[in-house]
Order: C-alpha cells, then sequence, then structure tokens
C-alpha cells in the first residue's frame, strides 16, 4: 500500500500575497485551493481544476510541494494500485487525456507544464462564488465545469465511492472537502 496526498493550499503564511480569488474565497474557507497528488507510480504529479497559470481547466501538473511546504495542509490517502488506477483515470478523463499518453510522459520525464485537452473540465469561476463564496446555494455545479476541490473529490470517488457520506463533490469548499475526507482516512 502507498499514500497519495490531498493537499490543501493555505494561504495565511509570511510572504504570501493573497489574491484576490484567495480573499473571495476566505469568506467562506480558510484554505483556498485544493489538488490531488498521486504516489512515486505515477511520478508524484498532481491534478485539480485551477485558473493559474492560464490553465482555466482541470489539468494535471508536476508540482513542487517542497518550495513551501507550509504553504500546504496534507492528508494521507492509502492506496493500492487498483484505486490509484482508477483515480488516476478519473483525472486524465476530466482533464481529457488518454491515461498511456500521461503516464508515457510522466515515465520518461517530459510531463512539462499543465496537461489537459480541448475537452477538458473548465474551471467553474461562476461555481466557485455561487456555491463557495456566497452563504446560500444558489445554482448546483454545472455540467463540463469544476471547480478545485469538486474535481479532487470526484476523482477519489472512482475509487471510494461512499467518501463524501451526505455530501456531493458541489457541496465542499477547500475546508469542507480537507474535513470530510481526511475524516474518512483517519
Amino acid at each position: 500500500m502507498k499514500y497519495m496526498k490531498l493537499r490543501s493550499f493555505y494561504p495565511f503564511v509570511k510572504g504570501y500575497k493573497r489574491s484576490f480569488t484567495d480573499r473571495l474565497i476566505n469568506l467562506r474557507s480558510e484554505h483556498t485551493h485544493t489538488e490531488l497528488q498521486y504516489t512515486d507510480r505515477y511520478g508524484g504529479i498532481s491534478s485539480s481544476a485551477t485558473m493559474r497559470n492560464g490553465a482555466d481547466h482541470f489539468r494535471l501538473r508536476d508540482i513542487n510541494y517542497t518550495e513551501h511546504p507550509e504553504r500546504w495542509h496534507t492528508i494521507h490517502i492509502p492506496v493500492t494500485a487498483d484505486q490509484e488506477q482508477k483515480i488516476f483515470e478519473m483525472s486524465c478523463h476530466m482533464a481529457d487525456q488518454n491515461p498511456n499518453s500521461v503516464y508515457d510522459a510522466i515515465t520518461h520525464g517530459y510531463l512539462e507544464g499543465d496537461w489537459y485537452g480541448r475537452d477538458a473540465l473548465k474551471y467553474d469561476k461562476i461555481g466557485v462564488v455561487a456555491c463557495n463564496i456566497l452563504p446560500m446555494r444558489i445554482i448546483r455545479s454545472r455540467d463540463k465545469y469544476v471547480w478545485c476541490t469538486e474535481g479532487c473529490a470526484m476523482a477519489l470517488q472512482a475509487a471510494f465511492p461512499d467518501l463524501l457520506g451526505k455530501y456531493k463533490p458541489d457541496d465542499l469548499t477547500p475546508d469542507l472537502g480537507h474535513k470530510v475526507i481526511g475524516e474518512y482516512f483517519e
């Protein structure tokens, strides 16, 4: 058994200047972003939906978490090879990437930048505001759109269908996702 990691970004550390988006999300959540990091079987790459680096989609990316470890709160997720493969394949599907092509890029060391295709799920800016920032739910998540914590939860549900209990992926702010997923793997 190996351990994947759910990484939740905590912007309240010395030296980090919060963005406008961080400040909006902080109205309801101390954490402002969620990443799902794979084990060394998949090169330790991460997947999530983001607006950073111009991605504006669900994507796969190699992230250096050792540069500022104090900014990331981590949950360890025990997975078998089969469970991790299901999660990886779901992430590739959401990023509109062929899992075999991504795996080849990882094993040959040429996975650089953001990996997503034309039909990748788009970053749900409206959903983030309407479902995560405002105190009431105006709309539910939209098809073909996803925000970070929602996408990470959807990928994990490929191997752990009962992961969220009474919640749905689009119920999750970064804080609530960190709490619910953390409690599941305690």
